[in-house]
């Protein structure tokens, strides 16, 4: 009787299976942080274009010539966007939080008020966002919306001029972007703490937003006085 011959593989030893499972879990660990940096950085981005396309939209109406009410009479203003990263009123603008207004004039019978290319909103009594939908405007309440930002990602702060080149934004500062028609020229006022007066001679300003998971992550949004817009 012919004898059959058994052949016998042989399989990993546990020193090749513990190998090969390291490998694995190093290869998994590079692409989750990977995943998560690339997550981080993919949010601050479009955190940065959504700003820079509200300060578009407010170039936008203001060349438009986008119509207002206020106080029976339908004018033309000029139109802004309204940071402050240390403020915390509803409508006041916030870390979290910026303001598209409508830059009213005081005498809005008078064709030679351009508006004081500021935000003006009632700091006197304590409105909430209902006070900021566009239907009750005036040189004291110039809210038209506020543009609320979801996630953990923020407004770190705001710059101007040479300031803006290191990304080292001021987070007690407070900048207005106003455009009037029918020029896409930018208007700035900027303030080193928000009850300051407007800084003179600004050509350019940022803002500057940064990642919540990795702060080491930030975008800067940079307007010029000739209102040009670009995220860098």
């Amino acid at each position: 009787m012919r004898g059959h011959l058994l052949k016998y593989n042989r399989g990993m030893t546990l020193v090749e299976l513990l190998v090969v499972l390291s490998i694995f879990a190093i290869i998994s660990m590079t692409v989750a942080f990977n995943y998560s940096s690339y997550k981080s950085t993919t949010s601050t981005n479009v955190l940065a274009q959504d700003v820079a396309l509200s300060i578009r939209e407010a170039q936008g109406y203001a060349m438009g010539v986008k119509s207002v009410s206020t106080a029976g009479s339908s004018i033309f203003p000029g139109y802004g966007v309204h940071f402050s990263p240390s403020g915390s009123g509803p409508i006041s603008g916030s870390s979290k939080s910026f303001i598209l207004f409508a830059d009213i004039p005081f005498d809005i019978n008078n064709p030679q008020d351009k508006g004081d290319s500021e935000y003006g909103f009632p700091v006197s009594a304590t409105p909430d966002q209902s006070a900021c939908d566009g239907s009750v405007l005036g040189s004291d309440n110039e809210c038209i919306s506020v543009i609320t930002i979801s996630g953990g990602d923020k407004i770190l702060g705001v710059c101007a001029n040479s300031e803006c080149e290191d990304l080292t934004p001021n987070p007690n500062g407070s900048l207005d972007i106003v455009f009037r028609r029918p020029n896409p020229d930018a208007v700035f006022c900027y303030r080193v703490n928000a009850s300051d007066s407007c800084a003179p001679e600004i050509s350019s300003v940022g803002i500057i937003v940064q990642s919540e998971s990795d702060q080491n992550i930030l975008k800067k949004i940079v307007v010029w006085n000739t209102g040009q817009i670009s995220v860098e």
